[in-house]
């Protein structure tokens, strides 16, 4: 038999590892919200589930990026359409009223869900929305609640 703590021995010290991936924060849509046909909408991240630094402002559905925290970050979308026919969807991250990221996509289904991830360089004071937009020739409902609909993101360990 091998007896694992004499084939690896380890001897020293590991110093500088760890660290914590802060500041944090997770919103989630409370109700569900109307998208007008060909309109690229702000989507209403109205509820926090978390938030470290208190940077989320659910009354204009945004992440402001705190003071000394720029750096690199991982943003997260999700949501969910109730669908009756084919369309066109483009969900965006919006940064300083500027659509920097796009995940685009054909639907064909009665339910179906969007996801947009990315990882971004940002500053100290940058803002950060999401954005929708559909073309199904009608209204449609981007569906509400915790675990339909969320927007979230952490700044990476640097």
């Amino acid at each position: 038999s091998i007896n694992l703590a004499d084939t690896f021995a380890f001897t020293g010290t590991v110093t500088g590892a760890g660290g914590v991936n802060t500041p944090f924060f997770h919103a989630y849509m409370g109700a569900n919200q109307t998208i007008s046909n060909t309109t690229r909408t702000i989507l209403q991240f109205n509820t926090e589930r978390w938030d470290t630094a208190s940077g989320f402002d659910t009354g204009t559905y945004s992440y402001t990026i705190p003071s000394g925290q720029g750096g690199y970050w991982i943003m997260y979308l999700r949501g969910r359409f109730t669908l009756n026919n084919t369309f066109r969807m483009s969900a965006s991250f919006r940064v300083n009223n500027t659509d920097i990221e796009f995940g685009n996509s054909q639907h064909q289904s009665t339910e179906t869900g969007f996801q947009l991830f990315s990882q971004m360089n940002l500053s100290a004071g940058d803002v950060i929305k999401t954005t929708i937009y559909q073309d199904r020739g009608g209204n449609e409902i981007v569906e509400g609640g915790a675990t339909l609909s969320e927007f979230s993101g952490f700044k990476l360990i640097q």
